[in-house]
């Protein structure tokens, strides 16, 4: 059994990590990566947040939310909480990311290096290792809930964002139709029908699958 080690600059394995540029939308708001909205979670005021949510590089992100923020009084409470949320919205949200994670195998061991000894590893191997913890139980997740490599209608991931919303027309929104649609595209009628019926779409998609 092979243990799969990242950190913020690895290479391979990249992707794991939290400052990887891959843009998710969660509560209703795009965020440049899973580390800016962390990091945005942290503090009460909302100019606060919005002002992280915009900083360009996720390396910044430290720096500037504790010069000008109060950070929440229940957030040692919360933070894994918000991570999880992150993470999961992350790889639901791309299925080349979900199946990256999927292929690191489930009995592989993922280890974040890091000197935040909460949620890494340091060079040493001490730490709680918790977004490597975090990250594997997403993987068990993400092989639960997928059934042939079946890509999720827009619906689940994105379940706050109208199908009317210009989101589906631009940046991540419309990457992830196109992809659904190729992936969609290369069922076969019976499997199509399966797809359909497993996940039937809710009143505001109703004619979602007859569009395409």
């Amino acid at each position: 059994m092979d243990d799969i080690i990242f950190n913020n600059t690895s290479d391979e394995f990249n992707f794991l990590s939290n400052f990887s540029i891959y843009p998710i939308f969660i509560d209703k708001q795009s965020w440049r990566s899973v580390e800016h909205f962390y990091q945005a979670s942290k503090f009460e005021e909302p100019e606060v947040r919005e002002m992280i949510r915009n900083v360009s590089s996720p390396f910044d992100l430290i720096e500037k939310g504790h010069k000008h923020g109060r950070i929440l009084k229940n957030w040692d409470e919360i933070k894994g909480e918000v991570m999880e949320k992150a993470l999961i919205g992350k790889f639901l949200q791309y299925p080349q990311l979900k199946n990256k994670l999927l292929n690191t195998g489930l009995s592989n061991r993922i280890i974040y290096v890091s000197v935040d000894r909460f949620w890494g590893e340091d060079k040493d191997g001490k730490g709680e290792n918790n977004l490597g913890r975090l990250l594997m139980k997403v993987r068990t997740l993400l092989r639960e809930i997928t059934i042939n490599n079946w890509i999720l209608p827009p619906w689940i991931p994105f379940k706050d964002i109208a199908q009317e919303d210009m989101f589906w027309r631009m940046g991540l929104g419309e990457s992830y139709i196109m992809e659904w649609a190729k992936w969609y595209y290369s069922l076969g009628v019976i499997e199509r029908k399966n797809y359909e019926e497993y996940y039937p779409a809710n009143e505001e998609w109703n004619d979602f699958y007859s569009d395409y």
